[in-house]
């Protein structure tokens, strides 16, 4: 590939596998569109991390019950469903596919090169809905089992739950943790630019990074202004940005994501967040090839 900017496939390869497993993962891997993937864990009620993406085990699997209320051995027993609803449209698999738990993830990839020769890069998802305390376990865990495996050049464990975070590198203090921020309030019209510009400066001010520690933030692209990567780089942070070119989406709307990826990339983003890696290639692709 032709530019510095990495590009990571969103929940894994979903353009072909379903999100969060390992054959997702896997086609990532074998893809000469990407560098490595994003994907989300959970710790299950016995302490076990495992790739999933919701709280709720129905739309994935078809069972209605809290993941936090289930034990590895319920979830072996589930398998994530051919037909899924994602981004508000339909998507159909070839076949069913099994749960899986980080550490088969990160054993298979471990050491593993993508087609370019580079590494092949993990963005661990600390997923939380709600800036929880009580879910903080999970950061040790994960940081735990990189640490045990000796995978720190290949992981960043990234959340929007800032305990989880605290907690990873207080466990590893080799691991990269990246502060995740959102625009997806539900504000509209001038309450949602004075919640852009607040998030903007404090993603800048890197007060949260200096509180807990964190070593690289990934933003929504909206939050990322003209500025943005260069304040962050010269807080010697690294950014990602998520999520382009979802599976569900336009025409316009493809073009209007391919425009943001190239503003990201002219200021010299470290890693983006893709559904679709072979848009993402192009776009980057079409610009460094100018």
């Amino acid at each position: 590939m032709n530019t510095p900017t990495k590009i990571l496939a969103h929940r894994g390869l979903v353009t072909q596998f379903q999100e969060n497993t390992l054959a997702a993962v896997q086609a990532a891997l074998d893809s000469p569109f990407c560098h490595g993937a994003e994907f989300d864990v959970f710790l299950t009620q016995d302490g076990e991390v495992v790739l999933f993406h919701d709280e709720d085990l129905e739309r994935l699997t078809g069972v209605k019950a809290s993941i936090y209320d289930q034990t590895w051995a319920q979830l072996q027993r589930l398998s994530i469903q051919k037909t899924l609803l994602v981004d508000g449209g339909v998507r159909h698999y070839a076949s069913p596919q099994p749960l899986v738990l980080l550490r088969t993830v990160l054993g298979a990839m471990k050491g593993k090169k993508n087609p370019d020769g580079s590494l092949f890069l993990m963005d661990i998802e600390l997923k939380a809905y709600l800036p929880d305390p009580t879910k903080a376990a999970v950061g040790t865990a994960v940081a735990r089992m990189v640490r045990e495996l000796a995978m720190e050049d290949q992981c960043i464990a990234s959340s929007f739950n800032y305990f989880m975070l605290y907690a990873a590198k207080a466990e590893h203090s080799g691991l990269r943790t990246a502060i995740a921020y959102d625009d997806t309030l539900p504000i509209t019209g001038g309450n949602a630019r004075i919640y852009n510009w607040i998030m903007n400066a404090l993603l800048e001010g890197n007060e949260l990074g200096e509180l807990i520690n964190a070593s690289d933030v990934v933003s929504e692209f909206t939050l990322l202004d003209e500025d943005s990567i260069t304040q962050l780089h010269a807080n010697n942070m690294r950014v990602g940005s998520y999520t382009f070119f979802p599976l569900e989406c336009s025409t316009a709307v493809q073009a209007q994501h391919a425009a943001q990826l190239k503003r990201l990339a002219a200021q010299g983003i470290d890693w983006v967040e893709t559904d679709n890696v072979e848009l993402a290639y192009a776009a980057l692709n079409a610009m460094a090839s100018r």
